[in-house]
């Protein structure tokens, strides 16, 4: 990120960067008005979600986990509201045409009770899951999941659909009952859950991240797990394991409205278009809204970091001074270029380029409310193009977007790296003690102007090469706003004949609709 870790890609001595983002996703609540519509997950447990619609004091429910044979599966539950507070239901496993038959009529040729379950909230933001399928009992701890940098919140109202601007909701075809998308709106993007099923009538489930094109569409590719941890044996670690979530197709959402949509796919050489509307079955309604970003004020909390956005880009001046070497002054380039699905994961990806707009690396970062994630990153030999090498987090590497003045915050990693040069391939894997302390808010003055008030953070990186146990220390200052992100940093790493030091500056940027100078 050209946030906090922007940095990192920009060093004299290139340390090794990456990034990416995570499965199924989420929309904020205010806690006031007790909706809780949204995806919500086990951070621990990635892989499988808990989808929620929620409308007055019923709530109907999809769950995206996987069969005893390890296969995608889904379930249904529709809870409604127990006089403790909680909600509670029957689950039921469906069966139905295959998606390729699927043609105006209803679908469903079986539905059968497999179990019931409870959901207890604590917060707008967790609560708990208890279930007994298949005659095993278990509990869940979730909490919602948020992607954007600023999630929308979700609150009752009795206003038309049609006039909602955020998408968050369960959709479907009423003349093909049976099959149906959840849709999570945050930012330029609207991540999906498609239940539906496979070419024996089983249920299946795929998902998608398509982000916005300048035609006011949302355009991606759809992913399909090729297995994962059955439901009942999933326990604190992740449900997917990495490359078993398959590219299967594409698919494009069209809003005719706040109310109404086209559904365009292309999955496993089926080519078909659906009409789908938002599903109504009580009232009040939940809509979601985006709230404004916070801003960095004199003491307290701050909010450093934007968002990301589908074509954001953030051009740089360099400056580096290595010891015994003539200064050299370059550029350098940041594309958001889009967005793709990263080990189930829906992330951007960020392209970094030179001074020629050459490609340097492409990096897969997922957003949180509060969080970047990054999680890989693919280099690139500018002179011919040619992919030269990985970076993966192990694991995946966490940076704060807010703040607290004063706070140091932690995070220990490790980089494993596979570069391929003159046809041999060298790994290394190096482990970060990684931390960032905001120390203040002060005037950053650069080519792109100046800026008031930008958060002044020290970030300092202790790497060591862990096969040759040596280790180095990267001291940064960087300077970043929540409307631009980084806008300056100044680093300096040391080497056996002295400290080389690097001056990054923005020239220019258009970031979510902000363009500066």
């Amino acid at each position: 990120m050209l946030k906090s870790n922007s940095l990192f890609n920009h060093l004299s001595v290139r340390l090794r960067l990456c990034t990416l983002a995570c499965l199924l996703l989420s929309s904020g609540v205010a806690w006031a008005q007790s909706s809780y519509q949204g995806m919500w997950w086990v951070a621990n447990e990635s892989g499988w979600g808990f989808n929620i619609a929620h409308q007055g004091d019923v709530i109907a429910a999809a769950w995206y986990t996987y069969d005893t044979d390890g296969k995608p599966l889904w379930l249904t539950m529709g809870a409604s509201k127990q006089a403790d507070g909680s909600y509670s239901g029957t689950v039921f496993r469906t069966t139905g045409k295959p998606f390729a038959q699927i043609n105006g009529t209803p679908v469903t040729t079986g539905n059968t009770a497999v179990g019931t379950a409870r959901l207890s909230f604590t917060s707008a933001n967790a609560g708990q899951l208890s279930y007994t399928i298949n005659g095993v009992s278990q509990q869940k701890h979730m909490t919602r999941y948020n992607f954007a940098a600023t999630p929308p919140t979700c609150a009752f109202s009795s206003a038309p659909m049609a006039s909602a601007s955020n998408y968050t909701d369960l959709w479907w075809n009423p003349s093909e009952s049976g099959w149906g998308i959840n849709l999570i709106h945050q930012a330029d993007i609207v991540a999906a859950a498609w239940y539906t099923y496979d070419s024996v009538g089983n249920p299946v489930w795929l998902i998608a991240s398509p982000g916005k094109q300048a035609d006011g569409s949302y355009t991606g590719r759809v992913f399909r797990a090729s297995s994962g941890t059955p439901l009942l044996q999933i326990n604190g670690t992740a449900a997917v394991q990495p490359g078993a979530m398959q590219d299967v197709g594409n698919v494009s959402l069209r809003f005719t409205d706040g109310e109404k949509a086209t559904m365009s796919f292309t999955v496993d050489g089926v080519t078909q278009t659906k009409n789908i509307q938002r599903y109504a079955f009580s009232s009040p309604r939940s809509v979601c809204t985006t709230a404004p970003a916070g801003n960095p004020g004199g003491s307290g909390d701050g909010n450093c970091f934007p968002g990301y956005t589908v074509n954001d880009r953030r051009t740089f001046r360099n400056t580096s001074q290595i010891v015994g070497q003539p200064q050299v002054n370059d550029g350098s380039t940041e594309l958001v270029s889009g967005t793709t699905t990263y080990q189930g994961h829906p992330v951007f990806v960020v392209e970094n380029r030179d001074a020629q707009n050459r490609l340097t690396a492409k990096n897969y970062i997922e957003l949180t409310a509060t969080e970047n994630v990054q999680w890989a990153a693919d280099t690139f030999d500018p002179a011919t193009g040619v992919q030269s090498g990985t970076v993966r987090y192990v694991p995946e590497f966490r940076t704060p977007r807010t703040l607290n003045l004063n706070e140091t915050v932690t995070r220990t990693f490790d980089t494993v790296t596979t570069v391929t040069v003159q046809g041999f391939t060298y790994s290394a894997t190096d482990r970060h003690q990684h931390t960032m302390k905001l120390v203040g808010y002060e005037s950053a003055t650069v080519p792109a102007g100046t800026f008031a008030n930008a958060c002044k953070i020290e970030v300092k990186d202790n790497v060591t090469a862990q096969a040759l146990g040596t280790n180095i220390l990267v001291d940064t200052v960087l300077w970043a706003t929540p409307s631009i992100g980084t806008v300056k940093n100044t680093t300096a790493v040391p080497t056996t004949f002295g400290t080389s030091n690097t001056l990054i500056e923005l020239m220019s940027a258009s970031v979510g609709g902000v363009n500066v100078p």
